[in-house]
């Protein structure tokens, strides 16, 4: 089990120093930022693409679009940030899904496909052979630390690995050391993690706590 810190941040301070966290540096490989600007959820916070790309020695970052113009963002941050690796685009945007998964291929990136809680399944084999990674939303999204939703999204992660058995699953949301078992055990192979890792006085207590869980549970 993969497991990747997210940050939903407050404002520029707030982003910098999870990025910049020094008992987290050189122990995870990439950083999950999420960026909402109002557009698609009832939440907004700070992912300044120009802000971020000044800050010298980046990690390596994903960003999770949680926007209804997920190219608005991606280009930007293609231009801005050197170390953009990922993007995560939502399979329920109000626009050609296949158009933008194009373009973010055409910017030579690594494109992952989230759906909601309540986005079905059906479907996502349309875009198999475009993606390399399935999220799977374990809460609604706009707001970190909320409640894992449970067996429904369980389930909905087993039916996935099924349908898919070699792609990457990965499940954002609710990833605590209570659910994280069921999650690995569910056929998840990378959890994504925000409270779980950032309200412990030393993060990487978290997330090593974290790996102890999803190893016991294998």
């Amino acid at each position: 089990m993969i497991i990747t810190p997210a940050i939903l941040a407050h404002d520029e301070a707030d982003c910098k120093a999870k990025l910049f966290e020094p008992s987290l540096k050189g122990v995870v490989p990439r950083f999950h930022i999420d960026v909402l600007d109002g557009t698609m959820f009832d939440a907004t916070c700070f992912a300044d693409p120009a802000i971020i790309g000044s800050w010298k020695g980046l990690p390596e970052i994903e960003i999770h679009l949680m926007v209804s113009d997920p190219m608005k963002h991606a280009v930007a941050f293609k231009r801005f940030v050197p170390t953009l690796k990922k993007v995560i685009i939502h399979k329920e945007i109000p626009r050609s899904l296949h158009r933008v998964i194009n373009q973010c291929m055409s910017m030579q990136l690594e494109i992952a496909l989230a759906i909601n809680p309540r986005t079905e399944i059906a479907g996502i084999e349309r875009y198999e052979n475009d993606i390399q990674e399935l999220l799977v939303m374990g809460v609604n999204p706009g707001a970190s630390g909320q409640t894992f939703l449970g067996e429904p999204i369980l389930a909905k992660i087993r039916r996935a690995r099924a349908l898919f058995p070699e792609m990457p699953i990965a499940v954002d949301g609710g990833v605590n050391t209570a659910t994280i078992h069921a999650i690995t055990l569910a056929g998840a192979t990378r959890s994504i993690a925000a409270s779980a890792i950032w309200s412990e006085s030393v993060p990487q207590q978290g997330l090593e706590e974290l790996s102890r869980c999803a190893i016991m549970s294998v």
